[in-house]
């Protein structure tokens, strides 16, 4: 049975660090696939989970600060993405996100057409 809801689906957490970043497109994307995503309010680093529980994976969007600044979010954040690689859980990053995963002990960076990251 793979992780998910009650009810058998594929869940994803997604780290949001502002309403002006949501997870956007993922979201009919995500439907479409029949894949539920638990949207977690992360901005000010006291909310949100310290592991993914039941979740198959973790989303982590973008937001107005750098992986580097000292925000309030990015400890529980960094926690979180640590947590997800040392399970093997699939995790996008996006924007922040991507700037997050270089700062994990997992990472695997994916080439464009240009051969960049």
């Amino acid at each position: 049975m793979r992780a998910g809801d009650r009810r058998g689906r594929l869940r994803l957490l997604v780290l949001e660090y502002q309403p002006t970043c949501p997870p956007g497109l993922l979201v009919p994307a995500a439907k479409a696939a029949g894949v539920d995503l638990e949207v977690i309010a992360a901005g000010d680093g006291d909310q949100g989970p310290s592991d993914l529980g039941g979740a198959a994976g973790l989303v982590v969007l973008g937001g107005e600060f750098a992986a580097y600044d000292p925000h309030p979010a990015m400890a529980r954040s960094m926690a979180l993405i640590r947590a997800a690689a040392a399970r093997g859980a699939p995790t996008l990053g996006i924007c922040l996100g991507a700037q997050s995963s270089p700062r994990t002990p997992s990472r695997l960076r994916l080439q464009g057409p240009a051969g960049r990251p």
